[in-house]
């Protein structure tokens, strides 16, 4: 099953340092359950429903077989539950199939086929006859991008089967993009067993259906780990975690501009500290609070400075309340080990293995808590392939409201000189410059040439900045 991703999320100072947000993709091996492809050996492009016979050119719709010994009937598709599909398929048991996805694990998957992808066009899904040579007659789906829509294809031999059994292999592929690598592909499957165990726990009698499908979704749940898939079924929607849409509003007034006179700022936890001074911290404290985060103690001063800041929702997705539910690994790191054009870059985010990890340059680990706490509220925000310029705008915004909240408590913290304080205090400045909104960080993300080829919405980041 498909991983949700393992992007690379550079960041650096938008326009003003090469370290530029981007993504980038590895490619790795096959799947025994599903492939993708780069080029379009089957030519589908004039199947816009329904199941797609290449050597007749006919599209065939499913008028309700029923599943091998089921005996359940097709759920009726009313007919505006059709129009609500019809960019996607106007196939009822993939309707159907897509409908079961919702409101559970496969909740992702089901909002990715309506258009909250990197596309931010819906997912098409039909019903096709694989071609018979070995690459493709024992997958039963396959994904690709045909130029700018990603499109689902489901191998016509599993049309009997019921709806239950089809809806996680969509899920699956509804999160599988061309180039992803082997932990994406792992990932993807530990979603479709997810999904296929929920479903059992709601229809237990598919368990002893003979159909094909029903047979080889039971056979790779018997063979899985559960503690590998658990993540998926800890929340009724995972995914997506209650609180994982960012709180829209993150900027406040700050110092003298408050409109009743006073900073709202709580500093109940930092003390405020001139030259001479600095804030201290309980380090047997940290260690216990953070130690399946990081080991180094000035991330961890970090962590602590950000969670009574605006970036609060960032120092819990750290935590665990993220795309991943597992909390989000953070070490100082030689980026040029991982690519040699890397090493100039602030920080980077990626996913691995199923979890979420951040690495910020060495170069800084003797910068101060408070530079590393803005940057980390950047990169928390970054949870999933689908990037965009909302963003992003949104994700530089936040960094540099947190880099001003924590000035505010210790003015001094502005005054060291280090590349990193630098960085954010030229983000500091944009956000004032623009009355604390947005709108000059705005104008260097949306004109930014790196960022050229990003959609203006992601998913969470759908309303306009």
């Amino acid at each position: 099953m498909k991983r949700i991703l393992n992007v690379i999320i550079i960041t650096g100072l938008l326009g003003i340092n090469p370290a530029i947000s981007q993504t980038v993709y590895r490619t790795q091996g096959n799947n025994s359950f599903y492939k993708f492809r780069d080029n379009d050996v089957i030519n589908n492009t004039n199947a816009q429903n329904g199941m797609h016979n290449k050597a007749s050119e006919q599209v065939y719709y499913n008028d309700g077989i029923s599943a091998n010994s089921t005996n359940k009937l097709q759920k009726n598709i009313s007919k505006k539950m059709k129009q609500n599909y019809k960019e996607i398929t106007q196939n009822d048991k993939l309707i159907e199939a897509c409908e079961i996805l919702k409101d559970g694990a496969g909740n992702f998957a089901y909002s990715s086929i309506h258009g909250n992808n990197k596309t931010y066009k819906p997912i098409e899904i039909i019903f096709i006859n694989f071609p018979l040579d070995e690459k493709y007659k024992n997958l039963d789906a396959y994904s690709q991008f045909e130029g700018n829509r990603y499109k689902i294809r489901l191998n016509a031999k599993y049309m009997d089967a019921p709806a239950e059994a089809i809806a996680p292999i969509i899920a699956r592929e509804a999160l599988v993009g061309k180039n992803k690598s082997e932990s994406d592909i792992q990932e993807a499957q530990q979603l479709q067993i997810a999904v296929w165990t929920q479903i059992l726990e709601k229809n237990p009698w598919l368990a002893k259906s003979d159909n094909k499908l029903v047979i080889i979704q039971n056979k790779l749940k018997a063979g899985a780990n559960p503690e590998e898939y658990n993540a998926f079924l800890n929340e009724a929607s995972i995914p997506v975690s209650k609180n994982q849409t960012p709180p829209k509003e993150i900027l406040r007034s700050f110092g003298s501009d408050n409109s009743n006179g006073e900073d709202d700022a709580d500093d109940s936890s930092v003390k405020d500290a001139d030259e001479s001074e600095e804030i201290t911290f309980n380090t047997g404290a940290l260690h216990k609070k953070y130690k399946k985060i990081t080991k180094e103690e000035r991330i961890m001063e970090a962590l602590e400075l950000l969670k009574d800041t605006v970036g609060k929702y960032s120092h819990d997705a750290i935590l665990g309340d993220n795309l991943t539910h597992k909390p989000i690994s953070i070490k100082f790191k030689n980026l040029s080990e991982i690519k040699r054009e890397y090493s100039t870059f602030d920080a980077l985010g990626c996913r691995q293995a199923g979890k979420l990890n951040i690495y910020i340059n060495s170069k800084h680990s003797d910068a101060p808590a408070a530079a590393i706490a803005a940057i980390l509220a950047h990169e928390a925000l970054h949870q999933d392939e689908f990037d965009s310029l909302n963003e992003e705008t949104y994700a530089w915004t936040m960094e540099a409201s947190v880099w001003t909240q924590l000035c505010d408590k210790t003015p001094s913290v502005g005054d060291i000189l280090h590349p990193l304080v630098k960085r954010e205090n030229l983000l500091k400045k944009l956000l004032e410059k623009g009355d604390y909104t947005n709108k000059y960080i705005k104008k260097i993300v949306f004109s930014n040439s790196s960022y050229s080829n990003l959609p203006v919405r992601s998913p969470g980041f759908e309303d306009d900045i």
